[in-house]
């Protein structure tokens, strides 16, 4: 009886060491009731930086996204509770005065010069589109990998004792878009194709960038109040049919009209580019993540260029 009992101790020691490992997968540290405890609460401004923040933090922390999904940024304002959130909150995490001015509102309240707001982008370079900065730097997955290792570090600053946990997270989730980065210049590097069709507003100038593409767009401008070009459309029409492109694309929550009247004359397929800045309530319910958004890129990346 005495072997038997010591036998189910050793037992049971085993299996609770290895539900207390930590992983890439863990969840988070629980206490002795199941529940987590003393975890930090973060909001972000966007989805990017809010998909980067949860896969390092997992269940440790509470994370929430001050942009709702669904919602377009300049449709967007700003309420008593948002404020609130973001006062009582340990760590705000935005992507700068230049690449979010749209923040920037909130700061001439009582939020302006509090510990808690941080700038994640700061040391990177930003593209300049006439006297306005292109906001969309996730486009560019080694950028996203240096906003990581800011979120990161501040993390591990305000959590340190959760600070391998993150660490380890992080450099699972890096090492995963580092294989896609590659993918990407992979696609890119070998296909027929070197130029982009757009029929909507252009906003992937880090993407192309990146990965050494051109573009032609519908839009000679980005503004809200931008109307499809004549010149720019007769254009996509004769390089289209001159260059036998099979697929057009257009941005994520865009007007799919001059797309498909596109489609209609050229035959060209209509694939869907995500731009990154929100996600539709319904993704955003189901999990969907950064990298599920940009391996579909990826996807259509290849019919795009074929």
């Amino acid at each position: 009886m005495r072997s038997i009992g010591k036998s189910l101790l050793f037992f049971v020691f085993i299996l609770v060491s290895l539900f207390s490992f930590s992983s890439c997968s863990d969840n988070g540290r629980k206490s002795q009731n199941g529940m987590n405890n003393n975890k930090i609460k973060i909001v972000v401004s966007v989805f990017p930086l809010y998909d980067i923040t949860k896969q390092i933090v997992k269940d440790r922390a509470d994370v929430s996204v001050l942009l709702p999904p669904g919602v377009d940024v300049h449709d967007f304002e700003f309420s008593a509770k948002d404020v609130s959130n973001i006062v009582d909150a340990d760590l705000f995490l935005y992507a700068g005065d230049k690449c979010e001015p749209w923040v920037d509102r909130l700061f001439k309240n009582e939020l302006e010069g509090r510990s808690n707001i941080i700038d994640v982008t700061t040391g990177l370079d930003f593209i300049q589109i006439g006297n306005k900065v292109d906001p969309h730097i996730w486009l560019d997955l080694q950028k996203v990998r240096q906003l990581m290792c800011s979120i990161l570090e501040t993390l591990c600053n305000k959590d340190p004792k959760n600070s391998d946990f993150y660490i380890t997270n992080e450099k699972c989730y890096s090492d995963k878009l580092e294989s896609l980065d590659e993918e990407f210049k992979n696609v890119a590097d070998s296909s027929r194709l070197k130029k982009l069709v757009f029929t909507s507003r252009f906003s992937a100038n880090y993407f192309v960038n990146r990965y050494h593409l051109q573009y032609i767009s519908a839009y000679t401008s980005c503004d809200d109040n931008a109307e499809p070009d004549a010149k720019k459309i007769s254009e996509i029409l004769n390089f289209i049919k001159s260059n036998k492109v099979g697929s057009i694309f257009y941005e994520d929550g865009s007007n799919l009209k001059l797309a498909n009247l596109i489609s209609g004359e050229t035959g060209a397929k209509v694939l869907k580019f995500n731009s990154l800045h929100t996600v539709d309530k319904s993704g955003f319910e189901d999990g969907i993540t950064y990298f599920d958004l940009m391996k579909e890129n990826l996807e259509n990346l290849k019919q795009g260029l074929a």
